[in-house]
């Protein structure tokens, strides 16, 4: 047991040392210049002690590594604040329960439904009428409001079943 314990304290330092070299290497490339490595044994060992330390300093790492990325990228403050806002927005969502791949999937989806709307609108000049007249786009918008709908008729159904239940045992006495 003590064993396991601590191969898998030894595989999280391995892998959090080879994260931290992978944020490194991004932050200079997104920098533009090159990291300087006194030696390649050197950084292994300080960032093996690093993971070694306790996840308190990874985490400061990694968040200076963060903050460093988001200004590096544009050379803008405004960055900073945004990266720490979407930070904000998402440990409130993991609190609240949200599952976080359907929000993923729509900023990645997002941009390109936006562009495949405006193109279908410029081909149909500016007339929605082509989402509801072609059988298969009327497919789709019926699929969709049917998913975004279910969940509140579900609510309604089972509210309704229990009125009506409770209605039928008073009703008995």
């Amino acid at each position: 047991m003590i064993s396991s314990m601590k191969n898998k304290k030894h595989l999280q330092s391995i892998i959090s040392v080879a994260l931290l070299i992978a944020l490194w290497q991004i932050t200079a490339q997104i920098v533009g210049k090159p990291v300087y490595y006194p030696s390649f044994t050197q950084t292994i060992s300080a960032l093996a002690n690093l993971a070694l330390t306790g996840s308190f300093w990874i985490t400061v790492t990694v968040s200076i590594l963060r903050v460093i990325g988001s200004f590096a990228i544009n050379g803008n403050y405004l960055d900073i604040l945004v990266m720490f806002a979407a930070g904000v927005v998402g440990y409130l969502l993991i609190k609240g329960g949200f599952p976080l791949s359907p929000i993923v999937l729509a900023l990645i989806l997002g941009p390109m439904a936006e562009g495949n709307l405006r193109r279908s609108l410029v081909m149909s000049h500016g007339d929605y009428s082509i989402f509801f007249t072609h059988p298969i786009a009327a497919t789709f918008i019926v699929v969709a409001l049917v998913s975004l709908l279910w969940p509140i008729v579900k609510h309604l159904l089972t509210k309704y079943g229990a009125a009506m239940r409770a209605r039928e045992m008073q009703s008995k006495q």
